[in-house]
């Protein structure tokens, strides 16, 4: 017997390379979030990782209970995921307390700093790094067209402020007169 396992070819014996894995943990229910996996995912493939490919990913969902997610990162962590994307500021701080060293990726509209997700903006320090999404605080404080004029009545499907996000906005703004 050990003589045909000597034989056999080494990259017949050689174990597969292990996917890294990527824990995604959102404190809200899959059915009511699925747009949130489905551009996350987009996001992995447009950086060139495709799901089951090239990377793994556990998904974890808090089903809108916010004192299921310490036990859901905690289990991510047990998995011994490479990173752990959060979903959103409660997620976020589940993760960061279990997480040890384990990088923490996160989205939120609040601030990570008053939150205690980070140290400061310019030196976050620790494990966790994300996005800041501003909203509601700023709405109103968003500038309309660069030349005064009201978005909605000038360029239509253009909200107040699109014009500094959404492309098809900018674009139409310099097509029209």
């Amino acid at each position: 017997m050990f003589v045909v396992a000597a034989a056999w070819p080494l990259a017949a014996r050689a174990q597969p390379a292990r996917l890294p894995v990527v824990g995604f943990l959102f404190s809200e229910a899959w059915d009511t979030s699925k747009d949130r996996a489905d551009t996350f995912r987009q996001g992995l493939k447009d950086a060139g990782y495709v799901e089951g490919e090239n990377v793994l990913v556990e998904y974890r969902w808090g089903d809108g209970r916010r004192d299921r997610l310490p036990a859901l990162a905690a289990d991510l962590i047990n998995r011994k995921v490479a990173v752990i994307c959060a979903g959103n500021i409660n997620s976020a701080l589940a993760a960061k307390a279990v997480a040890g060293a384990t990088p923490i990726v996160f989205l939120t509209a609040g601030d990570p700093v008053a939150d205690g997700l980070v140290a400061s903006f310019n030196k976050p320090g620790g494990n966790a790094t994300g996005v800041r999404i501003f909203s509601a605080g700023l709405v109103a404080k968003q500038p309309d067209q660069p030349d005064g004029g009201d978005s909605s009545e000038r360029y239509p499907g253009c909200r107040r402020g699109d014009w500094l996000a959404r492309r098809s906005c900018r674009s139409e703004r310099r097509a029209r007169p």
